[in-house]
This record gives structure tokens, sequence and C-alpha cells, in this order.
């Protein structure tokens, strides 16, 4: 998990070596780490970002809808990389 100056943790699962380190600045295209610890299945990676702050609002009224407060979207967060 790192956490960025604006107070969001970006977690990271399933990896099996972490680059990234914290307090250190990342350069776009840069590596993470490297996927691989999801034992008996698959190499994927889940990925999340997370706010300190949360925000009542986004709650909804589903089974664990309360975690949507803290929940931040990456691809807002980071824009279209598929350009």
């Amino acid at each position: 998990m790192l956490i960025t100056p604006r107070g969001w943790l970006h977690y990271y699962a399933h990896l099996n070596r972490i680059d990234a380190r914290q307090g250190r600045w990342l350069a776009a295209g840069a590596s993470v780490g490297a996927v691989g610890d999801a034992v008996g299945r698959p190499a994927h990676l889940h990925y999340s970002v997370l706010t300190l702050i949360p925000r009542p609002w986004d709650i909804r009224l589903v089974e664990q809808g309360w975690k949507r407060m803290l929940y931040r979207n990456p691809d807002r967060l980071l824009g279209d990389q598929s350009t």
C-alpha cells in the first residue's frame, strides 16, 4: 500500500515484487511491481485507490455499500491511459 501526498491509499494485491517505495515519486510508465502472488490462480492484480477522508454521501444501501465512502475511482484519477 502506498500513500500519496493527497492522502490517497493505493492498494495493490498479488504482487510478488514491489518496486515502488513510500515517499518516492514514480515517473509515468515506471514499474510499481511484478504480478505473481496469486497462489493456485492465474497471475492477476487487484488495484484500488482509497481516501483517508470518508465521503458518507457515496454510501449505497447494498451489501458492503459503506465501503464506497472510502473508494476513489482509479479511472477518473489516472485518466484514460489507453491512448
